[in-house]
């Protein structure tokens, strides 16, 4: 039986880790969680594993990676990607528009086609069913009606350390509701193969078909109370390993992220970090 649902949460890397990640703070990015265990994968508090980060992509995975946590909420599994894939022949007709692709089409017609395709076809029974009551544990957990989350998508290809994915697939925000939900997680679906997506992994050397997706879904954060978004956990110009770089603004982490406002910009030596840990008290 595949496994459709399960716990990790996207969270932030820690500082020391030795490859670059790129993390995001506020609303969708970096509201970081202790999600509940649906199919019992893997309980939250549960370092990452390989198989789990093939489960869930580079953002969902579990908070304890660096103890972070946030608000609640759940994730779908690549195997829940794999499971749409192979439904109504959509793997096969997929592999028909790469190759037309590869043949010299045009990606944006390409990546048209496949997504189109994909929107046409219903999710599985399945995953609908489950999608929907790790929501309504989600609801009965807040203890209101319909509360609004963060929609997600998170690619098993997301931060590697040569060729990262990041930003390519869509996220949708104050979702609202299993209709919309279901909706939402859909087209997170077929955001995998955006125009961005197809030709970066082209460029890349990249299967089309090997990278899978893992949809996130968490509490809505308040906006209003905080600051958010892009942390690096090394400087992204030049690789260097000692600094952390933030870009932050008020608000949600998705305004930094889409360029919608000029953000504050902070480099934090990481010896001076561990030097003030060490002295305090």
């Amino acid at each position: 039986m595949r496994d459709r649902i399960c716990a990790p949460p996207p969270v932030a890397p820690c500082p020391t880790e030795a490859r670059d990640h790129r993390t995001h703070g506020g609303g969708h990015h970096g509201s970081h969680s202790a999600r509940r265990t649906v199919r019992g994968i893997r309980p939250a508090g549960h370092r990452p594993c390989r198989r789990q980060e093939r489960l869930t992509g580079g953002n969902d995975r579990t908070p304890d990676s660096c103890g972070c946590a946030g608000a609640p909420g759940f994730a779908t599994t690549a195997d829940a990607y794999g499971e749409l894939l192979d439904s109504h022949g959509l793997r096969t007709r997929i592999e028909e528009q790469i190759e037309r692709l590869h043949d010299g089409a045009a990606s944006d017609e390409a990546g048209a086609g496949i997504r189109s395709m994909i929107m046409a076809e219903p999710l599985p029974a399945g995953l609908r069913t489950e999608i929907v009551s790790a929501y309504e544990q989600l609801v009965r957990d807040q203890g209101r009606e319909d509360p609004e989350v963060a929609v997600r998508s998170s690619a098993t290809a997301e931060d590697l350390p040569r060729a990262s994915f990041a930003g390519r697939q869509e996220t949708y925000l104050n979702v609202r509701g299993s209709a919309q939900l279901l909706l939402s997680c859909h087209r997170c679906y077929a955001s995998l193969f955006t125009d961005r997506a197809i030709d970066h992994r082209e460029r890349m050397g990249f299967d089309q078909l090997a990278v899978a997706l893992s949809v996130g879904v968490q509490i809505m954060v308040r906006s209003d109370l905080a600051g958010a978004g892009v942390i690096f956990t090394l400087d992204p110009e030049s690789g260097f390993p000692e600094v952390i770089v933030v870009s932050a603004a008020w608000g949600l982490g998705e305004t930094v992220v889409s360029g919608q406002v000029d953000p504050d910009e902070y480099t934090v030596f990481k010896p001076s970090l561990e030097a003030a840990a060490s002295s305090s008290p």
